[in-house]
């Protein structure tokens, strides 16, 4: 047997070392949970929006599932009934999106609801590739090294951006779109409720989404509330029914509205 036999045998038998070591980890998984969730919204959106019942829509959010269901077990272990656990539990975003992704499923698609898990699964895809794959089965060099450099370029001055995205699509856009599908029979009442109660967790800990809930109320303000040419009827209106959405969206106001009224007793 040649020696260069001998050395392309070596190099087969690392590839596989390495491949085997990639694969046979929870965060592979992980990480076809993300891709799935990629490659089916991309499908969605260029095969499914003309199938109403696409099997791709639902490919998305499985993915999700499986990806944000392995986040939260590697976060908190196996389910614990006691109220610290669950108080940890709730507060975590990642069990918000798990959740909400849990509502989607059992519901008819809405294709805006893809969104955020499409855009979050972009960013976890490209770090996977950039930290485990590109070392593990291309291997170092120049060409491998550069490949890497690239992506966490992109990645690093598209974070940002990408969350502000989808803080914004989720208060613009999914929100009415839970609103109007009602009116359509498309969802149900229930729908909206738990994605209002969704966002008030997202207002309550995302500063993102705090950032957006404001610019919404000043275009409301400017558009609405202080338009002098709309009748005062419905002005009012709008501003009753701000201040009640603001009353129940911001736990940290209405729990600090109740430490005052027990304190006032």
């Amino acid at each position: 047997m040649s020696d260069r036999t001998q050395q392309q045998q070596q190099q087969t038998t690392t590839l596989q070392a390495r491949l085997k070591r990639t694969v046979l980890r929870l965060q592979f998984v992980w990480f076809a949970g993300h891709l799935l969730t990629v490659i089916s919204a991309a499908l969605f959106v260029a095969l499914g929006l003309f199938a109403p019942r696409s099997r791709s829509y639902y490919f998305a959010l499985y993915g999700t599932l499986l990806s944000y269901g392995i986040i939260l077990y590697k976060s908190y272990g196996l389910p614990q009934f006691n109220t610290e656990y669950l108080q940890r539990l709730v507060r975590d975003e990642n069990t918000q999106y798990f959740v909400l992704a849990l509502l989607w499923t059992t519901s008819a698609p809405l294709s805006v609801a893809l969104i955020p898990y499409a855009t979050f699964s972009v960013l976890h895809v490209l770090n996977y590739t950039r930290n485990e794959l590109i070392p593990n089965l291309v291997g170092q060099g120049p060409r491998s090294t550069a490949m890497m450099q690239a992506i966490s370029k992109f990645v690093q001055s598209n974070h940002a951006k990408a969350i502000y995205f989808v803080a914004n699509a989720e208060v613009w856009v999914i929100m009415p779109a839970t609103i109007v599908t009602i009116f359509t029979g498309h969802t149900s009442l229930f729908t909206p409720v738990v994605y209002a109660q969704f966002l008030s967790f997202r207002y309550a800990f995302s500063p993102v989404t705090k950032l957006v809930f404001g610019q919404l109320d000043q275009t409301l303000d400017r558009y609405l509330m202080s338009n002098m040419s709309l009748p005062e009827w419905l002005r009012s209106a709008v501003r009753k029914t701000r201040d009640v959405v603001v009353y129940y969206g911001d736990l940290e106001a209405r729990a600090r509205a109740q430490a005052a009224a027990q304190q006032g007793r």
